[in-house]
């Protein structure tokens, strides 16, 4: 169950969310991911529902498939969980954290001389830091950070590391 529960921490530090109304969920136009995280929610007990919400703004033209789950108990739990608490399920199942935090916030795609870059966007540098030194941790070795003018963050890494950390952390979102 733990490893499920770092998947899910994963990806509520990235696209993910929970609410004072005791809601853990997330919505992407991705549907395996969907369907991962889901899946995940459905480990730990919860009892997850999906909407499919089609496009009807012109803005964007990709359904949008939206998981939610409500549990007193998950989210009583994981908000008072002590920064310690949240590290040591990060070490122990740190794989785990980075699928959820890849396939919230992970792009894999080629550089102009056709080289395979995974990147980590998000708006907290010190989450990215964190994640970096995770992947580390992993034997991967994150190339560089860099910060765009709206406020996004991201890592790099290339080559070797990046079919290796597609094939470890196994994501089920698409690849980009």
């Amino acid at each position: 169950m733990i490893p499920h529960i770092a998947c899910i921490m994963g990806v509520i530090e990235g696209d993910g969310y929970t609410t004072k109304h005791y809601t853990v969920g997330m919505a992407v136009t991705d549907k395996p991911f969907a369907d991962s995280f889901a899946e995940s929610l459905c480990k730990i007990g919860l009892s997850p529902r999906i909407h499919v919400y089609e496009p009807h703004n012109g803005v964007s033209k990709l359904p949008l498939w939206r998981v939610v789950a409500h549990s007193k108990m998950f989210y009583e739990w994981l908000d008072s969980m002590p920064e310690d608490r949240f590290q040591e399920i990060i070490e122990k199942y740190p794989r785990e954290f980075i699928r959820g935090f890849y396939e919230s916030e992970g792009l894999f795609h080629k550089s102009k001389q056709g080289r395979g870059i995974v990147s980590f966007y998000n708006t907290n540098p010190d989450l990215l830091i964190r994640v970096a030194n995770i992947l580390t941790k992993l034997g991967f070795h994150p190339s560089r950070m860099y910060t765009e003018k709206n406020g996004r963050a991201g890592w790099n890494s290339k080559n070797v590391h990046c079919i290796r950390l597609i094939r470890q952390t196994e994501p089920r979102a698409s690849w980009k």
